[in-house]
């Protein structure tokens, strides 16, 4: 009886303890100011001032005030969920710190969630603080919390995660309600992030490798019936943005890529990402990036 109460208050306590680390690996960011994108997409913002902009978090972008209240044909992000962020923590303070302490309480939860996630494919819970520990103290992490700008990686993490432990949940217990909150996290997720629109192919994996799904299951009506959720709730999403943007895809400084080069940027950089990840030195805010077909 005795270990079974020192678990629950050992994992009672492991939250908290993450809280204290960031506060310690990065509380020093509450002392910055407002750097680089910072600096026109808050104080210069006039649409994040002022509760009655609300209404922008759905129908603008981040960028609309420079671009003379068009967002069509020059934005490249719909991320809803960024605006929301900034205009909540807005009403709150205009002061940078706030902005920076948003950005810690993010992070705590991502890690936080790194551990549920963790703790539920593992089972384990030294393996599970571990894995957790790692993502909060790993250097390649340092510019997403400091950074206020990186407020869509830190929502789309928390909300990526969450997707995929509920997911979990309602594999194991088989309840509605459990898919229904997935479903909805994986629609919040990509709007703050337009990468989470992959995600199903994690849940695909995870019902393939966790679950022993075979081939012949995922043909299944009511599987199927469930994948399409997912897939609706991405074509809100792209509607949404086509009606802001004007565009589904966000061209950017890639517009003028072949395929080849894209496929090839997609590799090397992709290799770039694994390599920072084992060895994350020299800490880089801009990374030069020159491609070719020569591999």
């Amino acid at each position: 009886m005795d270990s079974v109460i020192n678990f629950i208050k050992r994992e009672y306590l492991v939250f908290p303890l993450f809280a204290l680390l960031v506060a310690v690996f990065y509380g020093g960011a509450l002392g910055n100011g407002y750097v680089y994108d910072d600096v026109l997409i808050i104080p210069q913002n006039p649409y994040i001032k002022s509760l009655a902009y609300l209404p922008k978090v759905i129908t603008g972008c981040m960028w609309e005030h420079t671009y003379y209240d068009q967002c069509k044909g020059r934005a490249l992000y719909y991320r809803p969920m960024h605006t929301l962020s900034y205009i909540l923590t807005y009403q709150l303070s205009q002061n940078p710190w706030i902005f920076h302490l948003v950005n810690l309480i993010y992070f705590a939860i991502a890690v936080s969630l790194v551990f549920v996630l963790a703790k539920i494919l593992t089972k384990n819970f030294i393996i599970a603080f571990v894995s957790a520990l790692v993502f909060l103290a790993h250097p390649v992490n340092s510019e997403t919390v400091n950074w206020i700008s990186a407020v869509p990686e830190l929502t789309f993490a928390i909300f990526v995660l969450l997707a995929v432990i509920f997911y979990i949940k309602y594999r194991q217990s088989g309840k509605a309600k459990n898919f229904w909150t997935s479903a909805v996290l994986y629609f919040l997720a990509v709007l703050s992030k337009e990468p989470a629109a992959l995600l199903p192919l994690i849940f695909i994996l995870i019902d393939w490798r966790l679950f022993g799904m075979g081939i012949k299951d995922f043909f299944n009506l009511k599987e199927i019936k469930q994948y399409l959720v997912f897939a609706g709730f991405l074509i809100i999403y792209l509607l949404m943005r086509f009606a802001v943007l004007g565009s589904v895809v966000a061209e950017g400084p890639a517009a003028h890529f072949s395929f080849a080069e894209r496929i090839y940027g997609f590799l090397f950089l992709f290799g770039r990402y694994l390599g920072k990840l084992l060895y994350p030195w020299p800490l880089v805010f801009f990374y030069r990036t020159d491609l070719s077909l020569n591999f």
